[in-house]
């Protein structure tokens, strides 16, 4: 028998199946940000994972 914490548990990711099933066509686009220190070695190393994947990589550097 499944606890109150496990049930709310396993409602939410229902709910959540349902939404995105209504919401998106799978597989879909999906957009991933990635926010590291700006030394050109940590940048580097993020575009070199993704390189040859077709990945659109689009930097912005922070205001702060």
């Amino acid at each position: 028998m499944e606890s109150e914490k496990e049930k709310e548990v396993r409602e939410f990711y229902e709910r959540l199946k349902a939404e995105l099933d209504l919401s998106s066509t799978w597989p879909s686009i999906y957009l991933y940000k990635f926010i590291v220190p700006s030394e050109k070695e940590n940048v580097l190393r993020v575009q070199e994972a993704f390189d040859c994947m077709g990945a659109v990589i689009k930097t912005t550097k922070s205001k702060t």
